[in-house]
């Protein structure tokens, strides 16, 4: 049955990586009346609303939001937009219930959901995951916070169809506002560290928003907050392509969730040493005049900027910055002050980084990426790493933290 058709229903962002661009085609291909409001400009949102065009029945509001929540059936609620807002207070006044792309994905989903979660490493872990089942030959999709929008697969995902999706705290709290109670096959948590601070009043608020994966049903529910980095046997560590204690941690919940699906080891395997890792995730991206060179942009929080420092063995050249979630800059500090000869900070918390170093001496600050580069560049050596692993948001100066990487290896390349 079709309860969409003829609904008016509100989509809040329309953003820029799938998901608002998901929702809003599920919907109107459902005969739905939809409404798409962004805080952002027409221009800005060019390349989204072309993947709409099929849809001419769609209308917009840009640089804003609608004067009458209660003209609406349902309001469907982009993660970016922070549920402390005004604008989500005047939608609980009108009373109109509220949905999110990946609560309408779960609400018409038959297929064996496995669902991943954690402040970093989750993306690692469910893309090793989805390759396992890989190859076993499985019938499997990725998709959740990882960039992709499954709602168009639908009709492909029967129930004997594998769903592996990384999920993030914003989702899991619109599942919350939603009143979902999603059914997994397996929930699973790679790890919880300080993060989104500027969306969250308390560390405590954050960890119980993870931590509420762990409220719905599932066959099976793994914890890899004490995940341990040593590999079974047959795990060839020198066949493995991605650096770090913490990835081994990543690795050995794969194998965990490995096991409660029943994948056999030959294929665990391959998928293992087939993996070189994501993009913009302690990335290899080349060698310049002897110096190397990693990406490690989606690195957003002082702790994953830690566990990228701990994956070398050599003082290395860091690049830090970029815009602060209100994290404790100390012990990074501590870290980074024994494991670089150089550090050039950038952006706009390039100074409150800064203050959290007793020693300053060897630490250098820039305004832009860019600039940052040069001059990593200028103390580089034969033989030397230059790590950029930022430890903060890139909104000051980029769109995400993915355009933030790919201007870095730009710069790398020369290009």
């Amino acid at each position: 049955m079709n309860t969409y058709k003829g609904k008016r229903i509100l989509v809040l962002g329309l953003g820029v990586s799938g998901g608002g661009i998901g929702a809003a085609r599920f919907l109107a291909s459902r005969g739905a009346e939809v409404t798409i409001s962004d805080a952002k400009t027409k221009k800005e949102l060019k390349q989204s609303i072309r993947k709409l065009h099929r849809y001419p029945r769609i209308s917009y509001i840009f640089g804003g939001y609608p004067s009458r929540f209660q003209e609406f059936d349902m309001a469907i609620i982009n993660p970016a937009i922070d549920l402390r807002s005004r604008m989500i207070k005047k939608i609980a006044t009108a009373r109109i219930p509220v949905e999110s792309e990946i609560g309408l994905f779960l609400k018409h989903c038959e297929g064996k959901i496995i669902a991943i979660t954690g402040t970093k490493g989750k993306g690692t872990t469910a893309t090793l995951v989805y390759r396992m089942l890989k190859q076993a030959k499985k019938d499997v999709f990725l998709g959740g916070n990882i960039g992709v929008s499954l709602l168009d697969q639908l009709p492909h995902i029967k129930k004997s169809t594998f769903v592996v999706l990384e999920v993030s705290s914003f989702q899991l709290d619109l599942l919350r506002l939603g009143k979902m109670r999603p059914q997994f096959f397996v929930s699973a948590l790679t790890n919880i560290y300080p993060d989104h601070l500027d969306r969250y009043d308390s560390f405590l608020r954050y960890k119980k928003s993870k931590l509420s994966l762990f409220g719905y049903r599932a066959h099976a529910k793994i914890d890899g907050r004490n995940m341990r980095s040593v590999l079974p046997r047959w795990v060839d560590e020198g066949r493995i392509h991605i650096r770090g204690e913490h990835n081994k941690k990543n690795i050995a919940l794969a194998l965990a969730i490995s096991k409660k699906i029943h994948i056999q080891r030959v294929h665990v395997q391959k998928a293992i040493y087939g993996f070189r890792g994501l993009p913009h995730r302690l990335e290899y991206v080349g060698r310049k005049k002897e110096v190397a060179f990693y990406d490690d942009s989606y690195s957003t929080t002082p702790d994953s900027t830690i566990a990228a420092l701990k994956s070398f063995d050599q003082k290395i050249i860091l690049i830090a910055g970029g815009m602060s979630k209100k994290s404790s800059f100390a012990a990074f500090a501590r870290e980074a002050g024994k494991r670089t000869n150089n550090i050039i900070l950038f952006g706009k918390s390039r100074n409150e980084i800064a203050r959290a170093f007793k020693k300053k001496n060897n630490i250098i600050k820039t305004k832009t990426l860019e600039d940052a580069f040069k001059r990593a560049i200028t103390f580089a050596k034969e033989g030397d790493i230059v790590l950029f692993s930022p430890a903060c948001a890139s909104f000051d100066q980029f769109q995400n933290a993915r355009e933030r990487g790919e201007a870095f290896k730009k710069f790398v390349r020369g290009k």
